[in-house]
């Protein structure tokens, strides 16, 4: 996952403001798979495939309504496979003529390459560093191009080439080759078998599932898995990948499955950032922090149950986390982290208790725009709010600050009638591999 957190920022009434946008990057969003051939009992027999899975353009976009919990829910087996990817071979190289225009990049291959077919898919180029979406095709070695939400992410400067590695990745692709069986059962002889981690040292979350099939009625090969949020036989998945070798599972065996979601985030962490809110709150250089992130999950008795509820991990496309009511200090204040949830560091609520609260929701989410993988997100401070003297505020209670940020030097007063807001551009990718 990515956020940019290009804030924006807003002052109520109709006073000049001026939109600016302060990239940080995340890391992408992985899928690593391990599967075994298991005896009537559930032992294992022996290991079959191990890898990484491709998350589908129709993952990508069901993350902006359905938490990536949920996405890892039921694992299906296909007995054919399907349509992966087609990658540079034969020392075939791509350019870049411009990247000027994020939505209209032109790719050159030094020989045949490219395929009719190939539009609407996704080119990932190693040394890019995002990938591109395929909107146009003119002949076999050229191709135009678009970034998915239309810009450049944080943190990239697109260089023009050549470059040696690169793919066409098959992501409009969501539904298995010959699904013909979903499982939702798992293995409970294996700890964390339906858990969430937090893997703080590498400032991401880890949901794991270990799926242990029923004993098979019929020898079957499996050579494509996936997994989705449904059982539905031939629906859409999350994630897939084509087997590199059959997993051949003959009748009365089980077939186990351990899957692991990497979800990493980078943190807010910005200092001195200009923000002008018109000539009434007035102009500030603010620090702006995730002090503290917790678990990226609402909470399941089916799914990720060890974990419990999500209370602050602002930067999940899916919508606002619980607890962002808006809490402003007058005392001495100084942030703290960025903090993972498992971290010995962690330290619920160093700032409490506040001089006073909005006692809302103030966090915001704006519909989302299929295909762009990107939805913002604002703060917006009241105008029914009188606030003076303030040195920090912080969105969220105690124990889940989820965004917090303070002046770089004196306080802030708002007076009632005003509101102030921050918008924030979150932005998730994908792990491809050519």
């Amino acid at each position: 996952m990515i956020s940019d957190s290009g804030i924006f920022y807003h002052e109520h009434p109709k006073e000049l403001w001026t939109p600016k946008i302060i990239p940080a990057r995340a890391l992408p969003m992985a899928v690593r798979f391990k599967t075994w051939i298991c005896d009537a009992q559930g032992r294992k027999l022996r290991v079959g495939n191990e890898g990484w899975n491709t998350i589908t353009d129709w993952g990508m976009d069901s993350l902006a309504t359905i938490n990536q919990a949920i996405l890892a829910s039921n694992l299906h087996l296909s007995t054919s496979l399907g349509t992966g990817k087609r990658v540079l071979s034969g020392g075939t190289t791509l350019s870049i003529t411009s990247t000027a225009d994020p939505t209209n990049v032109s790719v050159v291959a030094s020989a045949n390459f490219f395929l009719s077919g190939d539009v609407g898919n996704t080119l990932y180029i190693d040394g890019l560093g995002q990938e591109l979406k395929i909107v146009a095709f003119t002949d076999a070695q050229h191709v135009t191009c678009a970034t998915r939400p239309s810009v450049w992410l944080p943190g990239i400067t697109p260089s023009t080439g050549p470059f040696s590695t690169a793919g066409v990745h098959f992501t409009s692709i969501a539904t298995l080759a010959a699904d013909f069986q979903a499982i939702s059962t798992f293995d409970t002889s294996a700890s964390q078998n339906n858990a969430e981690i937090s893997d703080y040292t590498n400032t991401r979350f880890i949901h794991q599932r270990i799926w242990l099939s029923g004993a098979f009625g019929t020898g079957q090969t499996i050579q494509q898995v996936g997994w989705s949020n449904n059982t539905t036989i031939g629906g859409n998945c999350f994630g897939k990948i084509n087997l590199t070798t059959p997993d051949t599972v003959n009748a009365g065996q089980k077939y186990r499955l351990q899957l692991q979601l990497f979800c990493g985030y980078t943190p807010i962490n910005l200092s001195s950032v200009p923000i002008n809110w018109g000539a009434t709150i007035g102009s500030y250089s603010l620090n702006i922090r995730t002090e503290e992130l917790r678990f990226d999950w609402s909470g399941s008795s089916t799914n990720d149950s060890s974990q419990g509820s999500n209370s602050g991990c602002f930067l999940i496309p899916t919508g606002t986390p619980s607890g962002t009511s808006t809490n402003w200090f007058t005392s001495a204040f100084s942030l703290v982290g960025p903090y993972f949830w498992g971290d010995p560091s962690y330290n619920s609520g160093p700032h409490y208790p506040p001089a006073g609260s909005s006692g809302t929701n103030d966090l915001s989410y704006a519909a989302y725009s299929t295909g762009t993988f990107m939805k913002s997100a604002t703060w917006k401070i009241s105008d029914t709010l009188s606030i003076s003297g303030a040195t920090g505020f912080v969105m969220g209670g105690t124990g889940n600050q989820c965004l917090s940020f303070a002046p770089a030097g004196g306080t802030i007063t708002k007076p009632s009638g005003y509101y102030a807001s921050l918008i924030f551009p979150i932005y998730w990718t994908r792990q491809l591999l050519n």
